[in-house]
């Protein structure tokens, strides 16, 4: 095995553990894998179902649902940067909701090229700088502005998530070598 991969499943027992470690959380859904349009509609239709299921008012329910699609896609269309690099596969990445009495939380993370964290880290700071009129403005700057990517990202994914979530993004980078780290993002949603 792969050095690489070797990192790869010691961030999933990370992430496995981290949320596991916090008594009042509870984990609804974990997934380690390819990403892609079946995973992302059986991924969602569960989530559904889950929040369905346990009385979540809508607003809630269309939150936790808009962010989930859009963490799934971020890691569809951009873990697909590293299709030249050995030792990893595209579109592979792992995704887990957990939820506690306040929030549910959404948590995603994927292999990244180094490169990278020099262009979102500034934005996430940014982001978590800002109120909710800021992040509006921000929001809309962006749209107007905003330099568009080759995979067609300006950043507006990152930007809206945190404008539904309403809480500040947690995030990290965790170096695996010179080229390439795991990248962790997480957002909370208020149940009430």
């Amino acid at each position: 095995m792969s050095t690489a991969k070797t990192e790869i499943k010691s961030f999933i027992n990370f992430i496995y553990n981290y949320s596991k470690n916090i008594p009042e959380n509870e984990i609804n859904f974990i997934y380690e894998g390819e990403i892609n349009h079946q995973t992302i509609l059986t991924f969602t239709t569960l989530i559904e179902a889950h929040l369905i299921k346990n009385g979540e008012k809508n607003i809630v329910k269309k939150k936790v649902f808009n962010i989930l699609i859009e963490s799934l896609q971020n890691i569809y269309n951009h873990g697909n940067c590293l299709s030249n690099t050995k030792d990893i596969e595209p579109g592979k990445g792992v995704i887990m909701v957990s939820n506690n009495q306040t929030f549910y939380k959404i948590t995603s993370g994927n292999i990244i090229k180094n490169d990278i964290i020099d262009i979102i880290k500034p934005l996430f700071l940014k982001i978590n700088t800002c109120n909710k009129k800021t992040i509006r403005e921000l929001y809309k700057k962006q749209l107007a502005e905003g330099r568009v990517s080759a995979k067609g990202g300006a950043g507006l994914g990152f930007i809206d998530m945190a404008r539904k979530s309403g809480q500040k993004i947690d995030f990290d980078f965790i170096k695996i070598d010179s080229k390439l780290s795991f990248f962790i993002i997480s957002f909370k949603i208020k149940k009430k």
